[in-house]
């Protein structure tokens, strides 16, 4: 049993160590980068959250035993100009959305408490959004089968500030976003897709209507996807996606998951 948890945990780190390798990290937005034990956030002064949570989903860490959940949410004391801080969020409506999913952050405690930064966090619709059954949960646990089906993904997740809801906040002004976002890219470098989520609290037919292109993401907001692949590379990947190969992923994971169980 020690030998399958050593071997366990060396397959965790490895699988972790191996995104050293590619800086999957968007570009062109000004904000304040701080790299965290299994994700990099960057912090938006302006709206009171990250543009972007950048991670690498293996399925390694996903098998990992769940956590507690941890409250309240804490102040990033690291962000120079100062995060939202928990009681932004209270009365206001809305859940303090992760941007990477606590579940996503399970190697140490360190990195679990890390995933309950406020600048991991977006204001986000409870029911039908951000809790169980609701069009963001729904996404997070496709972006879960898809990291099962293909063993690891990079994933970048965050809002969009187009018809925003409004701005809410007793310290800071969180503006409430009017939509969200995830990007994908397979671990080979071969596949990417997107999505996008309207912030509502309509669930939407299926999910897949709901993806688009990284080109199409990055014309809604101003921000440069996976920018460290070779240009022509770049180029041709980003300019399309294979929605077949990522339902048959998808299948895929959801399938092992259920072996599992």
């Amino acid at each position: 049993m020690k030998f399958y948890a050593l071997c366990f945990f060396a397959l965790t780190l490895s699988s972790f160590s191996y995104s050293q390798n590619f800086d999957f990290t968007p570009k062109g937005k000004s904000c304040e980068a701080k790299k965290y034990e299994q994700y990099t956030t960057c912090y938006s002064e302006e709206h009171e959250q990250p543009y972007w949570v950048a991670y690498e989903l293996t399925q390694a860490e996903l098998s990992i035993a769940s956590r507690d959940r941890i409250s309240p949410f804490i102040e990033d004391n690291s962000i120079s100009t100062g995060s939202a801080v928990h009681d932004d969020y209270t009365n206001t409506g809305y859940d303090r959305g992760h941007l990477s999913r606590a579940e996503f952050n399970k190697i140490s405690n360190v990195a679990y408490r890390q995933s309950y930064l406020m600048s991991n966090i977006s204001p986000q619709i409870g029911v039908n959004f951000n809790r169980t059954g609701g069009d963001w949960y729904n996404l997070e646990e496709l972006e879960k089968d898809i990291a099962f089906g293909l063993d690891k993904i990079y994933c970048v997740s965050g809002p969009i500030f187009i018809d925003n809801l409004e701005v809410v906040g007793e310290e800071n002004f969180v503006t409430v976003p009017g939509y969200f976002y995830k990007a994908m890219l397979s671990p080979d470098r071969t596949q990417s897709i997107a999505f996008v989520l309207r912030h509502d609290a309509v669930d939407v037919v299926s999910l897949w209507d709901a993806a688009i292109t990284i080109d199409e993401l990055e014309g809604k907001t101003g921000i440069d996807f996976f920018g460290s692949l070779d240009n022509k590379i770049e180029k041709v990947l980003e300019g399309s996606f294979d929605l077949d190969y990522w339902k048959n992923k998808a299948q895929l994971g959801q399938d092992q998951q259920n072996q599992e169980e």
